[in-house]
C-alpha cells in the first residue's frame, strides 16, 4: 500500500494522511443530468445556484481526530438562503472579510454516513480561516 496518492482535482502527489474527503456537488444537482445541469446550474467550485432559487456553499467541516494533530475536515454542502447567499457574494473577495462578525444557517444537502438530508447546521462566523487556493 502507498503513503500517497494523486489528487483528482490538481494532479498533484499528495502524503495519504492529508487526504480528506470531499462530497462533489449538493444530492439536489448530482441528481440532475449533465444536460439538465448545464442548463440549470451555476456550479462553482465553492457554490452552486439551482434554478436561479436554491443556493448552496461548500464548507469544511472539522472532526476531531484521536491521534491526529488537526482536526480531518470534510468537505460538505449546505443549502442557504438567498439572504446569505447576497452577504457571503457581498464579501468573497473582501480582504477583511475574516474580520466581519456574523452567523447564518444552512442546511445539509448531500446525504452521507452519519448526517441526513437537511439537517440544519451553523455557519461560521467567518468565510474562511485560510483562503482557498484555486
Amino acid at each position: 500500500m502507498t503513503d500517497e496518492l494523486t489528487c483528482s482535482q490538481c494532479g498533484k502527489v499528495h502524503p495519504l494522511a492529508d487526504s480528506e474527503l470531499a462530497i462533489g456537488l449538493p444530492d439536489a444537482i448530482f441528481a440532475l443530468s449533465k444536460e439538465e445541469r448545464s442548463g440549470r446550474c451555476q456550479i462553482h467550485t465553492d457554490v452552486c445556484v439551482l434554478d436561479g432559487e436554491r443556493f448552496f456553499l461548500r464548507g469544511l467541516l472539522p472532526l476531531p481526530v484521536h491521534g491526529r494533530a488537526q482536526a480531518y475536515r470534510v468537505g460538505v454542502w449546505a443549502e442557504i438562503s438567498i439572504e446569505v447567499f447576497r452577504r457571503i457574494h457581498a464579501l468573497w473577495n473582501d480582504p477583511a472579510q475574516s474580520e466581519c462578525s456574523w452567523v447564518a444557517c444552512g442546511y445539509c444537502s448531500a446525504r452521507w454516513h452519519g448526517v441526513s438530508t437537511g439537517s440544519r447546521w451553523g455557519i461560521a462566523d467567518t468565510l474562511w480561516d485560510e483562503r482557498p487556493s484555486d
